[in-house]
This record gives structure tokens, sequence and C-alpha cells, in this order.
């Protein structure tokens, strides 16, 4: 009877013992296009770390190699029940998102993301953290104005609709990680040495530019290139010689795949100056970035 006793207050104990931290630590990794997959072929991972009742942090890495690289951390605040202060950690000035859920029937949640008390953000998750998206999801610029709409399913993209921010329609149903990226005939070397022309084409001396211009275009599944934009500025000069160069750039893209279909993507683009000596002679281009030198 002594040994039953002991037992069961043991069993007790367990039942009633609940750690401060009640929230398990949770891994979620996906692959392209957001799908959610196994570790084994993940190129994503986010670690949500329970520091304590009311404090969370997500912990995002891509994976570099065998080894995976972390890339942001965000650390989440709980103010009220269903109210959270989301601070990126690696931007020392980063502006906190606010987030509010809406708990569904389902148990699913509607959300809602305001920065600087702006709208940005609103649409369904499968759960709390990481958001998991699940149908219609709507963003906004900091205007207010409407950048896009777009639909998934378990965190992958399905479709989109797009517009700039001054309003004007942008290509829609465009992707951004896919299962085969597209390719130029020709390869880099063939863009590199395009642009490098236009810019000598100009005439004009940039041996006091220095700093990143970021372009984006849309492959399209037929191959060709459209909606060239300018997401990082280096002067009004340099970004229309630029934009100029990709628009005339002759050639044919094999476009990317996803699922075994021919898509649309959405294709960065940097270019870096980079100054050598105070005096132009002349330059040259290599990976996507322009040296300006004075020695042969």
């Amino acid at each position: 009877m002594r040994t039953i006793f002991r037992t069961v207050l043991i069993i007790v104990f367990l039942i009633l013992y609940k750690p401060g931290n009640c929230q398990r630590d949770t891994i979620i990794y996906t692959g392209v296009n957001g799908r959610l997959v196994k570790e084994d072929s993940a190129d994503t991972r986010k670690e949500i770390l329970n520091q304590a009742s009311s404090k969370i942090e997500i912990i995002t890495s891509r994976k570099q190699g065998k080894k995976w690289q972390v890339t942001q951390k965000e650390l989440i605040t709980t103010e009220k029940e269903n109210i959270f202060r989301i601070v990126n950690e690696n931007e020392k000035k980063s502006t906190p998102v606010m987030r509010y859920y809406d708990r569904q029937q389902d148990d699913t949640y509607l959300f809602r993301e305001y920065s600087k008390k702006n709208l940005i953000r609103e649409g369904k998750t499968l759960r709390l953290f990481p958001i998991i998206l699940d149908g219609e999801c709507v963003e906004y610029y900091e205007s207010g104005k409407l950048k896009s709409r777009s639909v998934y399913a378990r965190n992958e993209l399905v479709s989109n609709l797009n517009w700039l921010e001054n309003g004007d329609k942008y290509i829609d149903s465009v992707f951004y990680s896919v299962d085969e990226e597209p390719l130029l005939t020709g390869g880099d070397a063939k863009i590199q040495q395009h642009v490098l022309q236009a810019f000598r084409n100009t005439g004009l001396d940039f041996s006091s530019v220095s700093g990143g211009l970021l372009l984006g275009f849309v492959v399209m599944e037929t191959g060709e290139i459209k909606g060239v934009r300018v997401l990082k500025s280096l002067g009004e000069q340099i970004n229309k010689t630029a934009v100029f160069a990709l628009q005339t750039l002759v050639g044919k893209w094999t476009p990317a795949s996803l699922h075994g279909k021919p898509v649309r993507y959405f294709q960065l683009y940097p270019i870096n100056f980079i100054v050598k000596e105070s005096t132009f002679q002349y330059m040259e281009f290599n990976g996507s970035m322009i040296y300006y030198n004075t020695n042969w």
C-alpha cells in the first residue's frame, strides 16, 4: 500500500506542476515559395524561443551550404491580449510593428499590422508565431496606398495583384522564390557588358560616384523582361542609365519554373560603384560592381 501511495503522489505532482514558460519552443522550416517542408529540404528556418510569459524571440536563418546562417532576429513583446509589439533586432533604428490578432472559430487568426499607426498588412494566419499565411493577404505602402493582394495556401504563394506606390498598376502573378530561376542566353557576362557599355555611352564622368544601386524587373513566363524598377536610388542620371540598359538588353531568357510550369519571376539586379582613385580614366564591370581606376 505504501508503494502505491507514493506512486499516486508522484503522478498528481506531475499533473499539477506547470513551469513558468508553458509554451514550447518551436522550429518551422520552409522551402521554395514559402512552402512548409521538412528540415532536409528547407532553405529557411524559424526558431520560436519563449523567453518569458510576455516575451518571444523569433530567429530566422537561411541555409548556406550545409550550415544555417542567422539573417534576422525579432523580439516580440505582449502589450495586451492578442496585441504584440515586434522589433527587428538586426536594425538599430527599426520601427516597431504592432500586430493585432482576432482568433477565429476554426483556431486560425485574422491579423493586422501597423507601422507608425499606418496599416501595412492584414490577412489570415494558421498560427500566432511565426505567421503561416493562408487565404488572402493585403499589403499597403506607408502612404496608405494599396501595394498588393496575394493569395496563399499554407504559406505558399498562389497568385498576386500588384500596384506601384504612385497607384499605377504593376505586373500581376509575380513570384519571388521558384524551383528554377530564369537564365539569360549568354549568362551574366552579357548583362554586365551591356550595362557597362550603357554607362560608357553617356560620356559622363562617374568617378565621384560611390554606393549601391538596386534594380528589379520581371522575367515573364514568355522569356521577355518587363517592369524595370529602381528599388534603391543612386541619383537621377545613374538611375535612368541603368534602367535604359536593362530595357534595351537584347536576348532570350529561359523563364523561371515552379511546380514544373513557367512563371513570372521578380529578378533583383544590384550595381555597386567603387572608387579606387579620385581621377577617372577607365572603368570595368565585375560581378555587378563598376570599378574606376587610374592604374593600368
